[in-house]
């Protein structure tokens, strides 16, 4: 009926949707029928249609019990997906195209944790997150008006900073900050990608590199909490709870630090945010951490996190406290990262540095003094000489930079997340035009450790920003 008001598009997508229903209610013969009648994709029918295609076929296919088929189905639309990220030049469009492919990567994991097979459990673990870390960096093409766009808010943020301190009106600076970002941010969405993607790293690959570590791989299959436990060469999946347990205490953990950050309590306030900061570490630790312990030992450990458990502060949970501890977006990013780390040790005391102190942040000056003690070769930025302009043209030619200055997610628009400098903010858009970033960045700022939490655990703001760009060389 819709092809005859040339809708013929919409009518393949109810007829996807209708044989959906059939293969979830068990009718596999008619919806074999009805796959084989729609046909392929159309070349010029939309992504989410030809994504919804390769769905169908896969849930049709499971419900035959033809699973084989089903992962083909499955795996073969998150390639389309990844070639379709590959032509966008634009990390905010990256991470955001992970809501196309969000049904298809749930059904392949829940399938795969569903086979108990650890092997085959990582591999969509590692195909169904932070993709777009995964791509090629794209340095966006030389554009004047975007450039002055980009300068004119930096200029723009700090005055209306000072103006918001002093108390006076300012409505006409929020206004035309406003409009900037949302011009910034439009432009961005034209630039062209690489239409070139990096290969995941292998499960053996991962076990290797681990040595005496171990990788807590955490899951989330429908209302369930997973965990991919690789320790000693070997792995195992464990099941954890309900994933809402762990997330209301990752929630209420990260509430009481907000609380206590930056703030003068009173002694019994203080008392109780104190109690309160143990009981929910305690009790996030109780749903995510304290099953696994006894697999992993006293070993170092690597964390690839979903959802919400991106924020946990790991340091102060019961179990974490005085061990090595990183975190990772996935296995493929982490190990790439300790390819980098390896290639820094390999230049022993020559290895290059920047030290950035911005302005208002009265430790940040003598932290980077008593850091600059240790470098004596390092760049030095402090005081008038602490700008975006000095910092971006270091940042690209130095293996270390430490940025101790105020920080600000902004977390309705993440790549306008900011380090205050001296002339105005350092925002997520300025990295993306530098060419490398160092193999070791710390960031001595509040909230920019914060992070959007997309689908498929694509995360957005200042901290994707750094790991999205290519490596000094």
């Amino acid at each position: 009926m819709l092809d005859s008001f040339g809708l013929g598009e919409d009518g393949r997508v109810a007829g996807l949707l209708a044989t959906r229903a059939l293969a979830a209610v068990g009718r596999v013969e008619e919806a074999e029928r009805e796959v084989a009648r729609l046909g392929r994709p159309r070349p010029a029918d939309r992504l989410d249609t030809r994504l919804l295609w390769r769905l169908t076929r896969a849930e049709v296919a499971g419900s035959g019990q033809r699973r084989a088929e089903a992962f083909r189905q499955l795996s073969a639309g998150l390639a389309d997906l990844r070639r379709y990220r590959s032509q966008l030049g634009c990390l905010d469009l990256q991470t955001g195209a992970a809501v196309h492919g969000r049904d298809l990567a749930k059904a392949g994991l829940s399938a795969a944790i569903a086979t108990g097979s650890p092997a085959r459990v990582y591999r969509w673990s590692e195909r169904a997150r932070a993709q777009a870390l995964l791509l090629p960096p794209v340095r966006p093409p030389e554009d004047p008006d975007a450039v002055a766009d980009i300068e004119e808010l930096r200029q723009v943020r700090h005055i209306l900073r000072r103006t918001e301190l002093a108390g006076r009106p300012a409505q006409s600076l929020r206004s035309r900050s406003d409009a900037l970002q949302r011009r910034i941010r439009e432009r961005s969405w034209y630039a062209a990608g690489s239409r070139s993607t990096s290969a995941l790293s292998s499960f053996r690959s991962i076990r290797t590199e681990l040595a005496d570590a171990a990788m807590l791989i955490y899951l989330q299959d429908g209302p369930t909490l997973h965990a991919l436990v690789v320790v000693g060469g070997s792995a195992r999946l464990a099941r954890l709870g309900r994933y809402a347990v762990a997330q209301e205490a990752a929630l209420r953990l990260r509430a009481d630090l907000d609380a206590q950050a930056g703030r003068a309590l009173a002694h019994r306030l203080a008392q109780a945010m104190a109690e309160a900061t143990r009981r929910d570490a305690a009790a996030l630790a109780a749903a995510i951490l304290e099953p696994l312990l006894p697999m992993v030992g006293d070993r170092d450990l690597v964390v690839v996190p979903t959802g919400v458990l991106v924020t946990v502060p790991w340091s102060i949970l019961p179990g974490c406290a005085g061990r090595p501890v990183t975190v990772a977006p996935s296995g493929t990013t982490w190990r790439a990262a300790r390819s980098r780390l390896r290639a820094l040790d390999l230049a022993g005391g020559a290895v290059s540095a920047l030290l950035v102190a911005g302005p208002g942040n009265e430790r940040g000056e003598p932290e980077v003094r008593a850091i600059a003690q240790l470098r004596p070769n390092a760049s030095v930025l402090v005081g008038r000489a602490a700008t975006t302009a000095a910092t971006l043209a270091t940042l690209d030619r130095v293996a270390i930079a430490h940025l101790a200055a105020h920080g600000h997610h902004v977390s309705d628009n993440a790549l306008f997340s900011a380090l205050e400098l001296t002339d105005g903010p350092l925002m997520g858009y300025d990295l993306q035009r530098i060419g490398a970033t160092p193999a070791i960045v710390v960031l001595s700022s509040c909230d920019l450790g914060l992070s959007d939490v997309r689908p498929g655990d694509e995360t957005l703001g200042l901290v994707t920003a750094l790991l999205s760009t290519g490596p000094v060389r």
